[in-house]
């Protein structure tokens, strides 16, 4: 049992330092991309956002001209996009969940947006993203289920009018079950959100 226990613990450490080390990398080589740009866009300020996952409360907060990072609260329904094997093209909505995470986002059109003149409220741009999330399912036959989801997606951010924004990203995904001390496929994950800035 202790063997098993090393085992998982070893399998989801080398999973973190594997997400640590492709962030480091994603960071470094957009480093001339962030000493390109000029003067700070980036904003940091609270929001309300409702998208296909659910309701999530978060602040946006810049760490630099073209680096910010968005740690959220977020309430909703579990939702799976994919292909199986066995059932093909697959969207399921499941358990009511919590989730407390992060995004790490590094936007990489700021400064042709600028000089376009286009919008630049909310942190309207294009980015890359990574994010950590613990979720907490309530299962209506069980007593809950743990997941660490650990994901790298792109997307865009966009001023709506006044307070209002809005956003979609794609991306990639994988997830660890404390129950079974497993990790799932690689999965493919996606939102779409409108949101309130406050």
């Amino acid at each position: 049992m202790d063997r098993e226990k090393t085992i998982t613990l070893d399998k989801l450490t080398t999973m973190t330092i594997k997400h640590v080390i492709f962030v480091i990398i994603l960071l470094v080589s957009f480093k001339l991309s962030a000493q390109d740009q000029k003067k700070s866009t980036l904003k940091s300020f609270p929001k309300i956002e409702l998208g296909i996952r659910g309701l999530d409360l978060a602040y946006e907060h810049a760490l630099s001209p073209v680096l910010l990072v968005e740690p959220y609260i977020s309430f909703g329904k579990e939702y799976q996009i994919g292909i199986t094997s066995q059932r093909g093209f697959v969207f399921d909505l499941g358990d009511d969940y919590i989730t407390l995470g992060s995004h790490l986002k590094l936007y990489y059109s700021l400064n042709k947006r600028r000089l376009k003149e286009k919008n630049m409220a909310k942190n309207a741009g294009n980015f890359l993203g990574t994010k950590m999330e613990y979720i907490y399912l309530f299962l209506d036959d069980e007593e809950g289920a743990n997941y660490v989801n650990t994901s790298l997606y792109w997307g865009i951010q966009r001023s709506l009018r006044d307070q209002y924004l809005w956003g979609f990203y794609l991306g990639l995904g994988n997830y660890y079950n404390f129950e079974t001390s497993t990790f799932s496929d690689v999965s493919f994950i996606a939102n779409i959100k409108i949101g309130l800035s406050l």
